[in-house]
């Protein structure tokens, strides 16, 4: 056979390979997990066919996808198990959320350690506790001049030059800086509203044997929080007015209480975990504050309690609760999570960056 001829020779199959053109990687799996989670064939089509593809072509890449690769019949297996666990978390949400009880969270002054326990941590239900923080030394000491006049002159670690990075969660150690903390607590108080700077639980500030003086200005009664080990369960947070922690759910229960300033807490329960796009460790990829629904349409459903608690006051986060934290004003917080009652789970992240 001369070159000329082979050259021009072109079978079927390799023809319909020049007129249909493949599927990348992206857009294979993007298929392959719509059609898994049900989306009508139509609604692939069109957005594929607003992509440039023929119809035919269409049809061969989905004829492809169901039909011959055994990985899809395997991961449609998985995805109708899937959504059977959606559907009961639907139900039971819809239930709970019909409770008159659900619409405010609750503030409380005469929680017993069995009412919290049977009433609200055992039932997965937020409530702020208004009398727990009486009589701490730290609701009279603690502000930006103590800490500055206290430990002024040591160095601390911090998280700066947060505004630059929508994933500043995520890439917490390309934000991680050392100063002063007399420096800090000037850039706090006269650098306005900002989430620029912030010391949070990953700078472990508590754990540094310099400033573990703060834990005589807490009270650890036992009778919601125990005296075992607070060191290893309690996480201090200080920063400006507009400083904010992007959605999340923590893995444990959270005892978020306010020692200076306020906080604003939007929170989503954990049975309207498939609503919130949880497609990276236990972040919500949502904007909260601006969510996008054309991109997050399923956002729409999701019931959002509002609370805003003030000094004295202390949140409690049951775990998996999904909640986006952000300061109305300078504010110190520190999240506890040393309860008396177990506090041990095991939940699995999804890791599905692209």
């Amino acid at each position: 056979m001369n070159r000329s001829r082979s050259r021009e020779f072109v079978s079927k199959s390799d023809r319909e390979r020049v007129r249909f053109p493949a599927l990348s990687p992206v857009a294979g799996t993007w298929l392959a997990e719509n059609m898994m989670l049900g989306v009508p064939i139509g609604v692939l089509s069109k957005q594929l066919g607003a992509l440039g593809f023929t119809r035919n072509a269409i049809k061969r890449h989905l004829r492809e996808i169901s039909l011959a690769d055994p990985s899809f019949a395997a991961g449609r297996r998985i995805s109708q198990r899937l959504k059977k666990l959606e559907s009961l978390l639907e139900v039971v949400a819809d239930l709970r959320a019909s409770s008159s009880s659900f619409v405010n969270v609750e503030r409380r002054n005469d929680l017993t350690r069995k009412t919290f326990f049977d009433n609200y941590y055992a039932a997965n239900r937020p409530v702020i506790v208004t009398n727990l923080l009486n009589g701490w030394p730290a609701m009279k000491r603690w502000s930006p001049d103590y800490l500055a006049k206290r430990w002024g002159n040591q160095r601390v670690e911090v998280m700066m030059n947060r505004n630059d990075d929508p994933e500043y969660e995520i890439n917490m150690r390309k934000h991680k800086t050392r100063v002063s903390l007399k420096t800090f607590c000037k850039m706090v108080t006269e650098g306005g509203q900002t989430n620029d700077l912030y010391l949070v639980a990953n700078n472990l500030f508590l754990d540094d044997r310099r400033f573990r003086d703060l834990y005589n200005d807490m009270v650890f009664s036992g009778e919601l929080l125990s005296p075992d080990h607070p060191k290893k369960s309690c996480n201090f947070w200080f920063g400006p007015a507009g400083t904010a922690t992007k959605a999340h759910h923590d893995k444990v229960n959270v005892l978020l209480a306010q020692f200076y300033g306020r906080k604003n807490i939007k929170l989503i329960s954990a049975l309207e975990t498939p609503l919130v796009y949880n497609y990276r460790g236990v972040f919500s990829e949502v904007d909260w504050e601006d969510p996008d629904f054309d991109k997050h349409p399923l956002f729409r459903k999701a019931r959002i309690l509002d609370v805003t608690i003030s000094p004295g006051e202390a949140l409690f986060i049951p775990v998996g609760w999904w909640h986006f934290v952000e300061a109305l004003d300078v504010s110190i917080s520190v999240a506890f999570s040393n309860f008396v009652f177990p506090n041990q789970f095991e939940t699995e992240d999804p890791d599905l960056a692209v």
